[in-house]
């Protein structure tokens, strides 16, 4: 499989097995395809299925890896959707099934693949049933709340002018009205950290890689549990004024431009440390 980096050079990444399915996606779509993964494309998310399929049982793997390409399929037509109706999971899964019927899938087959991409994201309430499902809601889910994870959220929410609260402050402000298509999307960030992953693995968990890689994750959420997120639009003197009353000179603002809105960031110094 080619990918691009940021250049436009092709750019050959030798451990993922190619696949006709995604050349005739990018053939059907061209430039109105955009899978949503922090390569840009779903090479990490599907390596990542592959890695935690090698110590399970009994997963098929052509299932597995035809849903890892098309799982995201239509997340460009929900990016466009302002009224906000449409589940990329739900249109995916509809989206895949021409693409595959026209492979020659069976009907198991293709309606495997379907449940995988309809039940791969958290917030559409749709449980994993099937191993194969599970896997890639987990590594959608580690994909989510890596470092480029967490940026990309902000992105998003600067992108779409979204406002993030915390729990201590949320009752305090009323947020302005208005679209609000990524307005939990702080809630869902933290409400990861406490999801169980579907996978439990077979490698030892005193494993100091794993070790290392859940205590990186657990400290990004304890820092995000400690950042409030402010629009710079109105009322930024009084929003300041408020938040100096309720936590007193622990509080420190700072500006920055995630996106084509900018946010007022208020960190805190909890118990004297700094984030």
């Amino acid at each position: 499989m080619r990918v691009y980096n940021r250049r436009r050079e092709p750019r050959v990444y030798p451990w993922v097995n190619p696949s006709k399915i995604f050349d005739e996606v990018a053939r059907r779509f061209g430039g109105n395809l955009r899978f949503q993964s922090t390569t840009g494309l779903p090479v990490g998310i599907y390596n990542m299925c592959l890695h935690l399929a090698k110590d399970e049982s009994e997963v098929d793997l052509d299932i597995l890896k035809t849903s890892a390409l098309l799982h995201d399929i239509a997340r460009a037509k929900e990016d466009k959707d302002d009224s906000g109706n449409i589940d990329h999971a739900i249109l995916g899964a509809e989206m895949a099934e021409n693409i595959l019927k026209d492979f020659g899938y069976s009907n198991d087959k293709i309606e495997a693949v379907k449940h995988c991409i309809i039940t791969h994201r958290f917030r559409s309430g749709n449980e994993p049933k099937i191993k194969e499902a599970k896997i890639l809601f987990d590594a959608d889910k580690l994909d989510v709340i890596g470092s480029i994870g967490i940026a990309r959220s902000f992105m998003i929410a600067g992108q779409y002018g979204e406002k993030m609260f915390i729990r201590i402050i949320k009752k305090l402000i009323s947020p302005i009205s208005g679209k609000r298509k990524f307005q939990k999307i702080f809630e869902a960030l933290n409400q990861l950290s406490l999801i169980g992953m579907n996978i439990g693995g077979g490698s030892d968990p005193e494993d100091s890689g794993e070790r290392s890689a859940l205590d990186y994750i657990n400290k990004h959420f304890k820092s995000l549990s400690k950042i409030i997120l402010f629009d710079v639009g109105a009322n930024v003197g009084h929003y300041s004024i408020l938040l100096k009353e309720i936590f007193g000179e622990k509080a420190e603002i700072h500006v920055f431009e995630p996106s084509a809105k900018t946010f007022q960031k208020l960190q805190l110094n909890v118990g004297g440390t700094a984030l």
